[in-house]
């Protein structure tokens, strides 16, 4: 090689050098790069060990800091406007290419840019060079480097760093994918910019760290990129249940903010004059903003003004860590619905542990990238999958959620959806189960790639899994979940196990369960014995916000409310709330226990049972109206499960109240059964007196 020293030369140089292929370390220098910075980087760039494969009129729009082994990198920064240097390559099987190596100096940065004549190699070495480079490549960009967060990092920038990457691998990759109304299409590049934009919006209009958003919508993509905002801005979104909102059946909040619907903006219109409090801002969602009603107390914006905001974020990501997300509960037995504050950390928890291990039961050489969410956004465990599907890089369908889960059309629409993309998981409760048996959509559509339905919602009976899983040819797995705790523990049913409900399997190894006898003596029961469950482990939400959190943590033990029990394979069985269960010849029973041995009965399609009194009465949904058991049928029934009931009296009912996941909304009943019998002695007394 030449000698030479580049102070003496003004502009160009040239040199003629002779090195060996495997020896050209500025060709096959590997450029370490911090996890950090990678979701940051632009799509467009491309690095240099797959740049020499291009085109030299694409080479050179590629900056990049040089690579210099033969002279000093101080000496060409002190050299001025640009140094060309030829270089001449031979070995003894290739040709003798020329390299042209051309440096600028632009402030305090360098650029290097290649001119390469491409060589010809041996066919054989082409091809194992195109396998070899094609799996580094794969194996670089198939997945984040990171799947699992940072100790203490926050879950805004855990989720941003998984969507920045997925955005600059493959922008136009399907990420949403509406099916509510009209089906529309969200890709990953639109989804980042859409969120940006949103957060653009709300910056501007004074949201700021910490605030909190009340947020009651339909599933839609705005309301993703409203949320994904709110964590980009470090704002708390309140996902609040639309039905709660149009009944007022939550307790009071303070928010800043709200962002609703056109369906919904009339109860929030009421319920910020009552329930929300120091809200100074309403975002709608409405096509047309002149045939809504402006009220005097509310600023009120269009709630697709995010539209005309730039796509480019300029603001520092929250950095300290506080409350991340707050849902609203499913209590069946309050009178009002709490809300509920979780952190960073057990967000990540929520969306991490349980999705995870389905996935890993659905199959990695699973072709199927399309989840379907049935439910709405305000749930938990929706929620949960929503992020999780995202962080993972694949689509997700939102559907219509609806609370009439008996409604025939509506169980067609998710029917229609799983045979179009080809579902292969859903998460489902027993209501929706219920409707599988009774309405045999499998003999319409083609359900074949539906390979497992993920019961999250009250426990089932194993009557109604058995039938599914023959009907159906699918895994069924049960899981023990709330607003409070995420999902901490679930299990494959077996048509070995004879228990009436469900199991919900071992709890995950982070959580730690016990059973107590009651909440004034902690005490714990025997293995097998059933009492109130608590729970204790990082997935443990913050608080209420409404104050309440001090009634229900005992010495960091939360209580749950739930009546359980677990067994000698320490699997946790739940049997339903404590506040629910009845007391019947002076004993305490589960009411979901009783309602499921009754609806193994031929003539009876669902069932409800509540105490009046010492009498056990029970209402019922017929098969075939014209066909109903008697008391002595039901009494039957129990003494053939070893239960010691007897029921009093039974009422046909045309309807039993559910809530969205499933469960008996169990204060509406004793109206329900006392208006029914009400209306059968009228017309009794109507048909003796003619």
């Amino acid at each position: 090689m030449t000698d030479f020293d580049i102070d003496q030369y003004d502009i160009t140089v040239d040199i003629e050098v002779e090195v060996e292929e495997e020896e050209d370390q500025a060709e096959n220098q590997e450029v370490q790069e911090d996890p950090a910075q990678e979701a940051q980087e632009d799509p467009a760039e491309i690095p240099e060990d797959h740049a020499e494969s291009e085109s030299p009129e694409d080479i050179e729009k590629v900056e990049e800091p040089a690579v210099l082994s033969d002279f000093d990198c101080n000496s060409v920064e002190n050299a001025e406007e640009t140094t060309i240097i030829p270089i001449e390559i031979s070995n003894d099987v290739e040709e003798t290419v020329i390299e042209e190596v051309k440096i600028e100096k632009k402030g305090t940065k360098i650029r290097k840019v290649k001119n390469r004549k491409p060589k010809v190699p041996k066919p054989e070495e082409e091809v194992e060079k195109s396998v070899e480079e094609t799996e580094k490549v794969e194996e670089i960009f198939k997945e984040p480097k990171r799947k699992l967060s940072k100790d203490g990092e926050l879950f805004s920038r855990w989720l941003f760093y998984h969507l920045y990457h997925h955005r600059n691998l493959n922008p136009s990759k399907i990420a949403l994918i509406e099916e509510v109304s009209e089906a529309r299409c969200v890709t990953y590049q639109e989804l980042v910019d859409g969120a940006i934009r949103t957060a653009n919006y709300l910056h501007h209009h004074g949201i700021r760290n910490g605030d909190r958003i009340l947020m009651s919508m339909e599933n839609s993509v705005e309301y993703v990129f409203y949320q994904l905002a709110a964590y980009m801005l470090g704002a708390v979104p309140v996902l609040l249940n639309p039905s709660l909102l149009s009944s007022e059946k939550f307790e009071s909040i303070d928010c800043i903010a709200a962002v609703v619907d056109l369906e919904n903006y009339g109860h929030m219109l009421r319920a910020t004059k009552s329930q929300i409090n120091n809200i100074q801002h309403l975002f709608i969602l409405a096509e047309e903003l002149s045939a809504i009603y402006l009220p005097p107390h509310l600023w009120i914006y269009d709630g697709f003004g995010f539209l005309d905001f730039p796509n480019t974020f300029q603001r520092c990501m929250p950095m300290k860590d506080g409350d991340v997300t707050i849902f609203s509960s499913s209590d069946t037995t309050s009178a009002k619905s709490q809300f509920i504050a979780h952190t960073s950390k057990s967000s990540q928890i929520l969306v991490l542990n349980y999705y995870e291990k389905l996935f890993d039961l659905v199959g990695e050489d699973s072709e199927n990238t399309h989840h379907l969410i049935t439910n709405g956004l305000h749930c938990h465990d929706c929620w949960a999958y929503l992020y999780f599907v995202l962080a993972k890089g694949e689509t997700c369908v939102l559907a219509e959620s609806t609370v009439d889960v008996w409604r025939a059309s509506f169980l067609d629409r998710i029917a229609g959806l799983i045979e179009q993309y080809h579902i292969p998981l859903i998460i489902s409760n027993a209501q929706l189960l219920k409707c599988f048996i009774k309405y045999e959509v499998h003999n319409i559509y083609d359900l074949s790639s539906l390979k497992i339905i993920a019961n999250t919602g009250s426990t089932i009976s194993s009557t109604i899994a058995k039938k599914v899983k023959e009907m159906l040819k699918v895994t069924i797995t049960q899981a023990y979940s709330a607003a409070e705790f995420g999902i901490v523990g679930f299990e494959i049913f077996s048509e070995e196990d004879q228990d009436h409900l469900l199991s919900c399997g071992k709890p995950f190894p982070e959580m730690k369960i016990k059973v107590i006898a009651s909440i004034e003596t902690e005490k714990e029961v025997e293995t097998g014995k059933w009492g109130s469950i608590m729970l204790n482990g990082p997935n443990l939400f913050r608080g209420y916000c409404s104050g309440s959190e001090e009634t229900n943590n005992i010495k960091g033990w939360f209580k749950s409310g739930d009546y359980g029990m677990i067994d000698e394979k320490n699997r946790v069985h739940i049997g339903g709330a404590v506040g629910e269960l009845l007391h019947v010849k002076n004993q305490k029973l589960s009411a979901e226990l009783l309602e499921s041995v009754v609806c193994e009965h031929q003539l009876v399609e669902d069932c409800v049972v509540m105490t009046n009194g010492h009498e056990l009465w029970c209402g019922l949904l017929l098969k075939d109206e014209n066909e109903a058991p008697n008391t002595s049928q039901l009494d039957k029934l129990f003494k053939k499960n070893d239960i010691n009931a007897n029921v009093s009296k039974i009422i046909i009912l045309d309807f039993i109240p559910r809530s969205e996941n499933g469960k008996i909304l169990r204060n509406e009943i004793p109206y329900i059964m006392n208006a029914e019998q009400d209306e059968a002695i009228l017309v009794d007394d109507t048909e003796s007196y003619i």
